[in-house]
């Protein structure tokens, strides 16, 4: 069962229309296609002759709703909602994505499936990717990290470099052959 409801945007002042699908497995919640959920439940008379807006929690910065039947209860992202009636089931091994990087616009023209490299990607694209001295386990900076190089260039030891920036051998030897610290550029150093 879905619905149609025509609304003004908030952002544009365009006209959209928001379809209304029964969340799958959750007969008394449905998803529109702008990311809202609404809920036909009523808690004495079973079903509800107008639906409540539910107001979604965050989770890591994506909404979440919490849906309930049965004396059953589980927690669901609303991009998975929102994808799943709108898009379709996820093949396994692929991720919702958003397509402007806002975990928050869970409008379904704005996901979509794909792999997590794909998704990952789209962090780099969007400059969201934790790597080098933004990964909050970093030890070393990147002006660290050329120096290292210049030093490995002039014939230094993996073993005294690691000891002169307190980190393993096996770090300096994956700086060496680029397998960490590849995004940085080899003429800087």
């Amino acid at each position: 069962m879905s619905y149609e409801v025509k609304i003004t945007g908030i952002e544009t002042g365009s006209k959209m229309i928001e379809r209304w699908k029964v969340i799958k497995g959750w007969p008394m919640y449905e998803v529109s296609s702008l990311g809202r959920v609404r809920s036909w439940k009523n808690a004495r008379w079973g079903r509800s002759s107008t639906p409540k807006l539910l107001r979604p929690g965050k989770v890591d910065g994506y909404p979440i709703i919490t849906l309930h039947a049965n004396g059953k209860q589980t927690s669901r992202r609303i991009s998975h909602l929102v994808a799943e009636a709108f898009i379709g089931a996820r093949p396994n091994g692929l991720q919702v994505c958003h397509e402007d990087n806002n975990r928050a616009n869970n409008n379904f023209r704005n996901l979509r499936y794909d792999t997590p490299k794909g998704n990952c990607a789209d962090k780099v694209r969007h400059g969201t990717l934790l790597m080098g001295e933004r990964q909050p386990r970093s030890k070393l900076t990147e002006k660290q990290v050329y120096e290292i190089r210049r030093l490995l260039a002039k014939g230094r030891t993996q073993i005294s470099i690691a000891r002169r920036f307190n980190v393993t051998p096996m770090a300096i030897n994956d700086i060496r052959h680029r397998r960490n610290w590849k995004h940085l550029i080899e003429d800087e150093y």
